[in-house]
């Protein structure tokens, strides 16, 4: 069996979405001081959370997700 190298990247258009319930800002924070890659949070018009991408090492794109204070 082949084994796959350190540096390989997934090619995969599918996204995995974590909810979480701590402060986003924070979590990324944290995330981008262990050296993850992490966007900026966004938002939409009438969407009820905040959101921020990130990559993980095998370059799989991730989303946190957190609902919006009301």
């Amino acid at each position: 069996m082949d084994q796959i190298k350190p540096d390989h990247q997934f090619d995969t258009n599918t996204k995995i979405v974590f909810e979480i319930d701590q402060d986003l800002e924070a979590v990324r924070k944290e995330f981008l001081e262990k050296n993850i890659p992490m966007r900026e949070l966004k938002t939409f018009d009438n969407y009820s959370f905040w959101l921020c991408d990130g990559t993980d090492p095998e370059g799989n794109v991730f989303q946190l997700k957190k609902k919006k204070n009301q």
